[in-house]
């Protein structure tokens, strides 16, 4: 794995417009929200504080996270590929859900926000070797990931540039990266919107569907399946809303691989 020593801070986008909330949604096939285990975390790390420090950052939010990591407690893999580390938030949430032998890859594409990461790790307590960052776009360290792990990932998350999303599933597909069974949940397909993704995933699009920070989102849940399927995937939408701004409808999917 790839680590960088690079210290300058990344330069932060702007949250979305306020919109209006409540959010609640999940049943069967994919597991229930209100079924999964409490979060009972086998690595904590105090040192470590990034929620309510009162500024809008781009990491997944207590939230998500939370179902995150519920959803790995669900499926316990042995293997997860995280696709935008960012400063790492996602990533320690990850690790204080996964078993602690399982492998976890997170890639970060900007070097600089590598180097936060990096240093978040460090400073978290992470045990050396334990997160394995790889530096670089996906499409370009494809290879490198597949040859130095060579079986495919039962769990993935997709976090990074949106119009990224659809193009790098392909990939990950025809390098036969993905098996049957691997859970791929990707976030903000609602907001800022990743409709080429769910295209892909056979989720069709329901009446007054905006693709772009859908602000009638909530009120389409009548026109909503609750189980999208594909040639390939199963898909659910979970409605959460969007990073540190609860009044913003978002959505996570949550897609298990026939």
């Amino acid at each position: 794995p790839l680590h960088t020593t690079h210290t300058h801070l990344p330069h932060h986008t702007h949250p979305p417009p306020t919109r209006t909330p409540p959010y609640t949604h999940t049943s069967p096939p994919l597991p229930s929200m209100h079924t999964l285990p409490t979060s009972t975390n086998s690595h904590t790390f105090p040192r470590l504080q990034i929620d309510g420090w009162g500024r809008w950052m781009m990491n997944v939010g207590p939230a998500k996270g939370e179902i995150y990591e519920n959803l790995i407690r669900q499926y316990q893999p042995t293997s997860v590929l995280e696709v935008g580390t960012f400063c790492g938030y996602s990533a320690l949430r990850t690790i204080r859900a996964l078993p602690a032998d399982a492998t976890f890859v997170t890639i970060e594409k900007d070097p600089r926000t590598a180097a936060v990461a990096s240093a978040m790790f460090e400073f978290a307590g992470v045990p050396a070797g334990r997160i394995n960052l790889v530096i670089g776009a996906l499409n370009e360290r494809f290879a490198e990931i597949q040859r130095q792990f060579k079986q495919p990932f039962d769990f993935v998350l997709f976090d990074h540039w949106k119009p990224e999303y659809a193009p790098d599933l392909k990939r990950l597909e025809q390098r036969r990266m993905l098996r049957k069974g691997t859970v791929l949940v990707a976030d903000n397909v609602i907001c800022p919107g990743a409709p080429s993704l769910l295209a892909d995933l056979g989720v069709t699009p329901w009446p007054g569907w905006d693709l772009e920070c859908d602000e009638n989102f909530l009120e389409t849940r009548a026109q909503r399946r609750e189980v999208y399927e594909s040639r390939a995937w199963s898909t659910r939408l979970i409605e959460v809303p969007f990073e540190y701004r609860p009044d913003q409808p978002d959505a996570m999917s949550v897609s298990v691989r026939k």
